[in-house]
């Protein structure tokens, strides 16, 4: 906000608490005030239940051309094209005027500390609402009802009953915990405990949450607490010679948890845990390179299945002396990834990764042998277009649309392909040795698909893995085809009106693993529905599918096979061959038939 509309704001707020009667509040330019044909937005935002109004809340407007209800994309496409979004604060009476919008359609939300985000026209606090069309000329008026934010608190306690100050409390919701689609508990909410032991956790959307405490200070959750406010660790708090953590009400595991739910503006206290101390040890060993080293090193583990609810470190890392040795302390029982990168003579990148399983005791003597990264060249082509639709995906194709990318589980492994010319020519560089997946990104919609990968003169599935090992010499062949498919048709809901802005997903006919497209759940396969439902895709690799549309409010996890084969029976089969434009009418999924 600027500094005039937070003086504004100040100043309405004082008149507001002296008697003075609500005023009207100034309006806030989006755009040029004498720009014709522009929209505009007025209205006002009270608490629910009451309707009393709230001022200083922010009313926010931004653009309704992106995905935004699905897989938790954002609205960051829509940044870029068009500036921030704009915004008003509400005056003492709850009453806030945005002007000079250009027309189209927007989603329109409001935020006040304390209170639950509300958009206009959700169903319930905290979800997306339908986009709003603004036209030319006309004034849209918009009521939004907000809900009060809820409190969970209590106190941290060890084993001997004293109060532990300076641990992370997190409130944990269910939810997506990777970008496969993995179900879990993830954080939404973080706090530290102050010298009596005591936490709480505030601005909560009503619902259910399971609560947890550790003393893990290197952790996601450790992060998260920073970031949503929580205080760094005190130089007066004893150093800790112990690792302790609890869900509540003071149990091991996540599985025995007894969850808290909280509605709007209860704040529900006395969520006390015992925290439990958990057994630890240690993993050392060696460094081992041929040449000297060109910068400082050091050697990180990571839980070989990464739980966003894990109560241990995600990360740990320690440094590497000048013999080579390390330790890693404070290691939980479990299965790790021991890894180290470092920088060689000349700038040239060494890495080394193995696998430990911690049981009951120390594990010593790791030896991690620094390999030098590979480069792999890659040669990408276009085959010649079939049809004249074809022919014009072809003609507006360039290489910068695409991009070549090396993937793999170790954190090491990944790897960017940068262009080494403009005809199709790419360079993976420093490419570390270990299994890969090859992942090439077309424009969406553009109706172009990937075809083949050929490594040497064999036939690579994009979802088949290769194995790169030193002396690796490659190349990789890419075959990019204009000839796609295309489906277009409308989506509608249940009573026959328009499945506005849907989310629209090809999946393979059998649901599981990547089709000859690529992933099934990555952008070329999925799409969104305008205003009256319409939709298109284009550059379909030939094959056997199924076809969905959700007109949800909630994110929908595409990517977790247990949950679209719930709907199997809902999505459309379609076979499509190469060059076909087919047409077929959804019946769009909603939150109804989900819950």
């Amino acid at each position: 906000m600027s500094q005039f509309g937070v003086f504004l704001g100040t100043v309405l707020l004082a008149q507001g608490i002296g008697g003075a009667p609500p005023q009207t509040p100034q309006p806030f330019p989006v755009g040029p005030d004498t720009a014709e044909g522009a929209a505009a937005v007025e209205g006002v935002v009270t608490r629910l239940g009451t309707g009393e109004p709230i001022p200083l809340a922010t009313v926010v407007l931004t653009p309704a051309r992106n995905l935004g209800n699905i897989n938790s994309l954002n609205s960051l496409a829509d940044l870029a094209a068009g500036g921030p979004p704009a915004r008003a604060a509400t005056d003492a009476g709850g009453r806030f005027v945005l002007e000079g919008v250009a027309p189209g359609d927007y989603r329109i939300t409001a935020f006040r500390n304390g209170f639950v985000r509300q958009d206009h026209g959700a169903s319930e606090p905290g979800v997306p609402g339908p986009p709003v069309e603004l036209r030319a000329g006309e004034t849209f008026e918009a009521e939004l009802q907000m809900t009060p934010a809820a409190v969970i608190a209590g106190r941290i306690f060890d084993e001997r009953g004293e109060p532990v100050p300076d641990i992370q409390v997190s409130a944990l919701q269910p939810g997506l915990v990777s970008p496969d689609g993995q179900q879990g508990l993830r954080p939404v909410a973080g706090a530290s405990t102050d010298d009596r032991g005591e936490y709480r956790l505030f601005w909560l959307d009503p619902g259910e949450y399971v609560v947890s405490a550790s003393t893990s200070t290197g952790s996601f959750l450790s992060s998260l607490t920073l970031a949503t406010g929580g205080s760094g660790r005190s130089p007066n708090v004893a150093p800790r010679s112990e690792q302790m953590a609890a869900f509540y009400p003071g149990v091991p595991d996540e599985a025995l948890a007894a969850p808290i739910r909280v509605g709007a503006g209860d704040e529900r206290g006395g969520v006390d845990i015992r925290l439990a101390v958990r057994r630890t040890f240690a993993v050392s060993g060696r460094v081992v390179n041929p040449s000297p080293l060109g910068g400082f090193s050091m050697v990180s583990l990571r839980p070989a299945t990464l739980s966003f609810s894990a109560l241990s470190d995600l990360f740990t890392s320690t440094p590497v002396d000048s013999q080579g040795n390390f330790t890693i302390r404070d290691v939980e029982p479990g299965t790790y990834t021991v890894q180290v990168r470092a920088q060689g003579i000349g700038g040239r990148e060494l890495t080394a990764s193995t696998s430990v399983e911690v049981t009951d005791r120390d594990v010593e003597n790791v030896t991690l042998a620094l390999t030098p990264g590979i480069d792999i060249a890659v040669n990408a082509f276009v085959e010649d277009a079939a049809t004249p639709s074809a022919s014009e995906a072809a003609s507006e194709f360039d290489w910068s649309q695409v991009r070549i990318a090396l993937r793999s589980d170790d954190i090491l492994g990944s790897a960017n392909g940068q262009p080494s010319d403009t005809q199709g020519g790419y360079l993976l560089e420093n490419v570390a040795p270990g299994d890969y997946t090859v992942n090439i990104t077309l424009l969406p919609n553009s109706g172009l698909y990937l075809k083949r990968i050929l490594l040497g003169s064999e036939e690579i599935a994009p979802d088949d893995t290769i194995t790169i090992e030193p002396g690796f010499t490659g190349p990789l062949f890419v075959l990019i085809s204009p000839n796609g498919g295309r489906i277009e048709g409308v989506a509608s809901r249940p009573d026959g009106e328009p499945a506005a802005d849907a989310a629209i997903t090809l999946l393979p006919f059998n649901m599981t693993g990547a089709s000859a497209g690529g992933s099934p759940f990555g952008p070329r396969n999925l799409t969104q529905a305008d205003r009256t439902g319409n939709y298109s895709l284009a550059g379909i690799a030939p094959g056997e599918y199924r076809l969905f549309a959700w007109a949800t409010t909630d994110s929908v996890p595409f990517g977790n096979e247990e949950f679209v084969r719930r709907f199997a029976a809902r999505g459309e089969r379609v076979v499509v061959r190469e060059g076909d434009t087919l047409t077929l009418n959804l019946d769009a999924i909603t939150d109804s038939d989900i819950e």
